[in-house]
């Protein structure tokens, strides 16, 4: 997995992904939580519990519908 976060030409936040099936991930992070560092952890701690074999299954629910990390068979 390979997200990169960068400022544009504008100087607003943005990002770019290997697979698109992690641009709503990115999405997130730069437009709903992105002020709220409390939250960007949690997601990320989701994420990272699949990540390691942790959880099978996590959510995260910010101010967006919810969020969900499955393992990929």
């Amino acid at each position: 997995m390979s997200i990169r976060f960068f400022r544009n030409s504008d100087n607003r936040r943005t990002f770019e992904v290997e697979s698109k099936r992690f641009a709503p991930l990115g999405s997130q992070l730069i437009n709903d939580i992105q002020g709220y560092s409390s939250d960007c952890i949690d997601l990320l701690d989701c994420i990272d519990e699949v990540a390691a074999g942790r959880a099978e299954y996590t959510e995260y629910e910010g101010t967006r519908p919810s969020s969900a990390a499955t393992r990929r068979a």
